[in-house]
């Protein structure tokens, strides 16, 4: 599977709460020389989690007040349950204050 990269997600919606549950797996295939020991997931979803995201603002540099004075309630965020391996074994991962919406696993 040389290069081949593939990402599947399974969601269920739930309108009347407004929550997405998704399972997503992801196969990452490295075809470098190196030993990967870290890589960085985008979360995009939570970058919207709090009025001070890099999102959050960029939105106030360009005078858009609607996400400022948006309730938490109406804000996307995203609550991971867990990150495991092929063994289905826990992943450590962690975000940064600077950058809720990168994930380190």
């Amino acid at each position: 599977m040389l290069g081949q990269n593939r990402i599947d997600l399974k969601a269920k919606f739930d309108v009347l709460n407004h929550i997405i549950s998704i399972e997503q797996n992801i196969t990452y295939q490295n075809s470098s020389t190196d030993t990967l020991n870290v890589i960085y997931l985008n979360d995009w979803n939570n970058a919207y989690s709090t009025k001070i995201t890099p999102l959050a603002k960029r939105f106030a540099e360009e005078f858009n007040t609607k996400f400022h004075f948006a309730k938490n309630d109406e804000r996307g965020y995203t609550n991971i349950i867990s990150i495991v391996d092929r063994q289905n074994s826990d992943l450590e991962y962690s975000r940064s204050k600077e950058h809720p919406d990168v994930i380190k696993v």
